[in-house]
């Protein structure tokens, strides 16, 4: 429904910087470690951790920075 009073923008998820995924891996180890998992299995997600962080990592170093004013087409203005 358009015109309703509680609407406001936010920012989309896809505008929001990169992170590492250090969460993500800090929790799979201690899952991992808490239910006594086979060695391949620490294979496994090792090697899919490793993924994710090449991953990250490379979208770290490309990611382009833009302000909201230019995502919207305007220009910042010049000074405070």
């Amino acid at each position: 429904m358009t015109g309703m009073a509680n609407e406001h923008e936010v920012l989309s998820g896809k505008n929001m910087p990169i992170r590492l995924p250090w969460q993500f891996t800090i929790v799979i180890y201690l899952l991992l470690d808490r239910f006594h998992v086979a060695g391949w299995v620490w294979g496994v997600f090792g090697t899919l951790l490793g993924i994710v962080w090449v991953v990250s990592i490379y979208a770290l170093c490309v990611q382009k920075n833009v302000t909201i004013e230019e995502l919207r087409g305007h220009k910042p203005k010049a000074g405070f």
